[in-house]
């Protein structure tokens, strides 16, 4: 039995006892239709878009945080991580058909000038993928969509010093701001790792939240400088899809928590 069908028996499970009139969650992509064998492909996207149009609501990381929670049904944040070019080039014109937006995090020191520059899986990048250019940034923020920062590198900050810290968060903010002449508020950790120190320096630095990576619901206990976000892999049908956003896959939160606590 693979890990797949295990957690579609769990979540089987999970929902007979698992029942909410409001939820609102925050969902991580890294790539659609790009070339990685990890990301997701354009008709399983188009697909789980297309549900969302109908059946759920889009918020902004804003609107997620700060909201009215009171809102019945199911209430999505659409982030992606990175900064890969099949952001623009795939996902871009799938949600703008149906007038929908997201947030994408990036890595600022990888996007480039007028070359798109390849990827490194050695730095934790998906194999196979290119970057955007700054001018393929500017486009995503014309479309309403948030730009946060990723760091300048995608390096895990809980291996840093507090200086290497603290320029990877500075640098990085400054960096968007200076090219988009708009305030960048949102930071999402490399991998999802973070401590009470990193967390910190997220604060210090100018931020107004920063996105985690343990599976759960966004409520209004969520800590908005580590909130949690729910990954969509490449192998999930649009069933697996509907029951992530809708929780019947909330045991999986159990386990990053107790990773958590173990780190």
């Amino acid at each position: 039995m693979n890990r797949i069908t295990i957690k579609r028996g769990l979540g089987r499970l999970w929902a007979l006892v698992s029942s909410e009139r409001c939820r609102r969650v925050s969902l991580i992509y890294h790539s659609v239709g790009g070339q990685s064998p990890f990301a997701v492909t354009e008709s399983a996207f188009r697909e789980q878009m297309d549900w969302l149009a109908e059946q759920g609501r889009c918020l902004t990381v804003d609107s997620l945080l700060e909201g009215d929670r009171e809102d019945e049904g199911t209430n999505v944040c659409l982030t992606f991580d990175d900064g890969y070019a099949s952001v623009h080039d795939c996902a871009l014109p799938i949600l703008n058909s149906r007038g929908l937006a997201a947030t994408v995090y990036i890595n600022t020191g990888r996007m480039g000038e007028a070359k798109r520059l390849p990827s490194n899986p050695k730095q934790g990048h998906y194999p196979n993928e290119n970057f955007m250019t700054w001018d393929d940034i500017v486009v995503l923020s014309n479309a309403n969509w948030t730009i946060g920062s990723h760091g300048v590198e995608h390096l895990d900050l809980c291996a840093l010093q507090s200086e290497e810290v603290c320029d990877q968060l500075e640098q990085s903010k400054l960096m968007i701001e200076d090219r988009l002449c708009k305030s960048c508020d949102h930071f999402a950790y490399t991998w999802g790792r973070f401590n009470s120190g990193v967390r910190q320096a997220v604060e210090d630095a100018g931020y107004a939240s920063a996105a985690a990576g343990y599976h759960g619901r966004v409520t209004l206990q969520s800590d908005r400088f580590a909130f949690p976000r729910i990954d969509v892999r490449a192998d999930y049908s649009l069933s697996d899809f509907i029951s992530v956003v809708t929780g019947a896959w909330d045991y999986l939160g159990l386990k990053h928590r107790l990773q958590m606590l173990k780190a």
